[in-house]
Order: structure tokens, then C-alpha cells, then sequence
């Protein structure tokens, strides 16, 4: 009976003899300074042997990080000790040169692979705990669609761009690979179970973009993971690898919610500063209007901040006519206004753009945005010519002259599906400004109102 029982006990020992790697995961954190110190409690539990990943959408978001271009948000990336930062779709609308100056200050591994950036890696090898895993890592599959010719921002198509690296990953023999994406269960590559078919080799998927949450689910043969979103989780997934035959025995995963009153301390004090330079800056009113600026409600399409927002663009550009969108709701800023009111308005850094036009291609144009307002809960304005709309948001007719130039967002320009094949015509004349949407309607702002000195207190109502 005794040797049966250390028969047993060996057995059970033998069983369970394996090497075990721990990953920390986030997504789509978007700016969310205010929350990271509360976050930082949960990414120190991992030990110095965790791999810590995030997915992107890291940097935009918030006031506060706008105003530190993101910078704090990196500093918080490295101060957590993460090894691996894939930058979502937003990160870059920050701009070119000050995503590079980011992806320099992360002291980890910057990881896209489908981004067309030598400063950039694709997959990177890691061995912790025993375990060889290598981290691809990939961005939002529709880069490519996202930016301006002549950008500097050039991408490749997921499938290739895997297809291109999966030599190297297996040359290198790993235990695991996990593949970081910008990206959700179903995109515009489709269902992700199958477009996975054709890569085998990946065992977990690190998702993101879509805002939601999975902890833990089959995509195919991979294991597919999703943090959330806004700073709510990290994602904890734990991979155990057989010693003898190095495969994997099974993954577990689950969703770690950070405690409010549960902060790190080193996070704390090193937000302060940002803290302090915002507040001075942000949280101060600049100007006071005549009355204050609403946003519109469903199916309000002639509103006066769409008025204000048009002949912001128009005037800064020179245009001849513009256009301006805002979502719906019942928010409110003024009639002091402050940067910060300003920004949870208009929350994206879109730059302004113009774009020579045909009378017949502004009709398309306007019907296109019309017809897409209920979707995305976003109306539309156009100034200077006159576009009639019935009660349901359709189209009737546009009175514009036969050519003219149209003042607009870059992102309203790459995502119409009218505007967009344009830009590549011979001939066709457009223009990219250094400045955005909201710094162009913060100049309109102290145009027509009065411009106030430091001191006093802003109002945003939500």
C-alpha cells in the first residue's frame, strides 16, 4: 500500500511537470491616465517573469493626454514594464513624426508587423519561465484605408504581412505564439476563426479595437482573448507548456478588474506633473460666448454648432464651402468655455483638409454622410451651399455652383467611399493643414466671443 502510494505521488509529480508562462494583457485604453495608477495594482502581480502586452488605441482619448501627446501614457507603459506595445489605429492620428518620437520613448517592443516602419518590429521571441514565446504583432487592418496619399504611413494587408513573417517564427522554434492584434472576432478581414486557417502555428490571439470583452474563447484551434476597453480589465491568460515534448497542455484566461481605492503609488507620482501642466492649461476658460454651444439631437441637421464648426474650417482653409460633423446627444459647453469642455466634444485629432469638387460629386458626397448619420450618430452640416434634407434625413436636393472648394476633416475624406478613389486622380487638387478640427474651431471660438485671461472655472454638461 505504501508503494503504491509514492507510486501515486511520483505519478501526479510527473503529471504535472511542466513550465507555465503568465501574460498581462490590455487594449484600447484610450488616454486614460486618471486610471492607470488603480490598473498598475493589477499588472504588478504578475512578477518580473509575466510578459506584458498591450493592443493599441493607447495614447488618444483624454484630454489630459492630448496634452502631453501622449507621452504620459508611455511613461506609465514603461513604468508598469511592458514588454510589448502594438499601436492601434488612433495612436496614429496623433501624427507621423510624434507616433515615432512615442514608439522611441517605449522602452519595450514596439510590434506591427503589417506597418511599413523600420522603426517598427514584427514578431519578437521571449523567454520567460521556461517558455520560448514568440509576439507578432499586428495593427488595425484597415490602416491602409485610414490615411492620406503621401501621408508617410505606409501598410501592408494582414494576411500578407503574416504570411511574409511565419518563416522566420518557425525557424525560431517556439513553445507558444501569440499573435497582438488591433483587431477583433469579425472586421473587415472577416470571421477571424477563418482567416486564421492559413496559420496554424498561432495559439493565442490577443484582440482589441472592437471595445469588448472576452475572456477566453476558441477562434479555430487559437485561444482568443480581449481585455475591454477604457482601462475596466486586464486580460491574465496563463499557458502551460509540457517539459518533455514542449506543447501546450492548456491555456487558461480570465478578466482582472483593478479596485478604485487600490493605487500604485509610483503611478501616482509620476502622473503629477501631467496632472499639473493640464490642469494650468485645460481646465482654465479661454474665451466666453454669447450663449452656449449645444450639441445637436437626432435629426437636428440645421444646428448652430454645425454652423460654428463649418465656418471654423472655411475660414481657416480659404474654402469656399465646408463641412462639419458632431455627434448627437444632450451635452453642452459654455458660455465660458474651457480646452477640456472643448476636447470631450470633439475628441479626435482630425486634421483639416480641402478638396476641389464637382457640384454632382458634393451631391453624392452630401447624400452619403446624410444617409449615414443614424449609423454613427453623427450629424452633419455643410455651410455656403445650400443641401435640403427632408424630416428622415434624406437628400432631396443640393444648390452648389459647378466647381468649388469643400473644407473637411481627413478623417470624413478617407472614410467616404465617395471622396476617398478621388484623391489619387490626376489632377485632382487637394491640401492637408497642420492643424486640426478642434484647434481650427478654438480659433473661431475667440473670434466671436471674448477671449478671457487665466483664472475662473469652465462648465461641460454631459
Amino acid at each position: 500500500m505504501k508503494c503504491f502510494a509514492i507510486l501515486l505521488a511520483a505519478l501526479q509529480l510527473f503529471l504535472l511537470a511542466g513550465a507555465e508562462l503568465e501574460i498581462l494583457c490590455t487594449a484600447d485604453l484610450h488616454g486614460r491616465l486618471e486610471k492607470m495608477p488603480s490598473l498598475g495594482s493589477v499588472l504588478r502581480t504578475g512578477g518580473a517573469e509575466a510578459l506584458r502586452i498591450d493592443c493599441g488605441d493607447t495614447v488618444q482619448g483624454s484630454s489630459i493626454s492630448r496634452h502631453s501627446n501622449g507621452k504620459g501614457m508611455i511613461a506609465l507603459l514603461n513604468l508598469f514594464g511592458y514588454d510589448v506595445w502594438v499601436p492601434g489605429n488612433h495612436d496614429f492620428e496623433f501624427g507621423r513624426d510624434n507616433l515615432l518620437g512615442l514608439v522611441r520613448s517605449f522602452q519595450g517592443a514596439v510590434l506591427a508587423a503589417d506597418w511599413k516602419e523600420p522603426a517598427a518590429g514584427k514578431w519578437k521571441l521571449f523567454e520567460r519561465n521556461g517558455v520560448r514565446c514568440a509576439v507578432i504583432g499586428m495593427t488595425d487592418p484597415k490602416m491602409a484605408q485610414r490615411v492620406l496619399p503621401g501621408s508617410g504611413l505606409e501598410f501592408r494587408g494582414a494576411y500578407s504581412a503574416l504570411s511574409a513573417i511565419m518563416p522566420e517564427v518557425r525557424a525560431a522554434r517556439p513553445d507558444v505564439v501569440v499573435l497582438a492584434w488591433h483587431n477583433g472576432l469579425y472586421s473587415s478581414v472577416g470571421a477571424l476563426s477563418a482567416f486564421l486557417r492559413d496559420f496554424p502555428e498561432i495559439d493565442l490571439v490577443l484582440g482589441a479595437h472592437s471595445h469588448e470583452e472576452h475572456p477566453g474563447e476558441r477562434a479555430g484551434r487559437a485561444w482568443y482573448v480581449q481585455a475591454g476597453s477604457h482601462a475596466a480589465a486586464v486580460a491574465r491568460i496563463r499557458v502551460e507548456v509540457d517539459d518533455e515534448t514542449r506543447k501546450i497542455r492548456r491555456i487558461r484566461s480570465e478578466l482582472l478588474r483593478p479596485v478604485p481605492e487600490k493605487v500604485d503609488s509610483e503611478a501616482v507620482r509620476l502622473l503629477e506633473p501631467y496632472r499639473a501642466a493640464w490642469r494650468a492649461e485645460a481646465l482654465r476658460p479661454f474665451v466666453r460666448l454669447s450663449r452656449p454651444l449645444r450639441q445637436p439631437k437626432e435629426r437636428e441637421y440645421d444646428f448652430a454648432f454645425g454652423k460654428t464648426g463649418c465656418e471654423a474650417l472655411r475660414r481657416a482653409t480659404g474654402a469656399e464651402a465646408a463641412f462639419f460633423a458632431v455627434r448627437s446627444g444632450d451635452g453642452s459647453i459654455g458660455p465660458e468655455v474651457t480646452r477640456d469642455a472643448l476636447f470631450r466634444l470633439i475628441p479626435y485629432e482630425n486634421r483639416v483638409c480641402t478638396i476641389e469638387l464637382s457640384g454632382k460629386e458634393l451631391h453624392r458626397f452630401a447624400e452619403e454622410q446624410f444617409a449615414l448619420a443614424k449609423r454613427w450618430k453623427r450629424i452633419p452640416r455643410f455651410t455656403d451651399v445650400t443641401v435640403s434634407v427632408s424630416r428622415a434625413g434624406k437628400v432631396t436636393g443640393v444648390k452648389a455652383p459647378e466647381r468649388l472648394t469643400l473644407a473637411l476633416s481627413d478623417y470624413a475624406l478617407v472614410s467616404s467611399r465617395v471622396l476617398k478613389p478621388l484623391l489619387t486622380e490626376p489632377g485632382r487638387r487637394w491640401k492637408l493643414f497642420p492643424f486640426t478640427e478642434r484647434e481650427a474651431l478654438e480659433r473661431e471660438l475667440l473670434r466671436v466671443g471674448q477671449p478671457l485671461p487665466p483664472g475662473g472655472n469652465g462648465s461641460f454638461d454631459d
